[in-house]
């Protein structure tokens, strides 16, 4: 289980999750490999960040004026498709949430775990422990190098570690900073992919 109270502001999840969408669109032009995306226009305004591995994990981040919100999803938890498990998380979100628990490309019926910020600070339903969450949130927390090691591993190419802390500060996109993460980016497809995550341009 992972703590909420380990997870940051809302506001700095929100330049994470964007800096991560950034960095895979960057390694793959091609959207349906990445890991991560953003999407700064979900719904008027809302921002969706979401996470798939391709092996039926991943979580959804909603980010709305009411607050924000994480759906998650570990398929080989015990905890998974219970429909006990999915009442409780209808039952605990605030009323404010009911879209996020309503939308279709949520689907909770798949879901492990679920966290909300509200009143400045974050909350957790009550679910069991062993939600694979403590295995697909921490990177919105650690450094870089969990960045690194991770592209390493999926896309086969090491990045220097400064180039994903320039991303992670939310450093203005230029060609040579893409280059330097990839150097076979095609920076004009990938200024359109910067535009979706809503990441600044130079």
């Amino acid at each position: 289980m992972f703590d909420p109270t380990s997870l940051p502001a809302p506001a700095q999840i929100l330049q994470r999750t964007k800096a991560l969408a950034l960095l895979d669109a960057i390694l793959c032009p091609d959207w349906e490999y990445r890991y991560y995306s953003f999407n700064n226009a979900w719904d008027a305004d809302e921002q969706l960040a979401s996470m798939r591995n391709g092996q039926g994990d991943g979580w959804f981040i909603l980010f709305a004026p009411n607050g924000v919100a994480i759906k998650g999803y570990a398929h080989e938890k015990t905890s998974t498709n219970s429909p006990k498990i999915i009442d409780i998380i209808k039952n605990t979100l605030p009323n404010t949430f009911q879209s996020f628990i309503d939308e279709p490309a949520f689907n909770m019926n798949e879901a492990t775990f679920c966290y909300w910020h509200a009143e400045d600070c974050w909350h957790r339903v009550d679910l069991p422990p062993d939600d694979g969450s403590d295995d697909l949130l921490p990177v919105l927390i650690l450094p870089a190098d969990k960045y690194q090691t991770y592209a390493a591993d999926y896309f086969e190419i090491d990045i220097p570690i400064k180039s994903i802390e320039a991303i992670y500060c939310g450093a203005d996109l230029t060609c040579e900073l893409a280059k330097s993460i990839n150097p076979e980016v095609d920076f004009i497809q990938l200024q359109q992919d910067a535009y979706q995550v809503g990441y600044v341009l130079l």
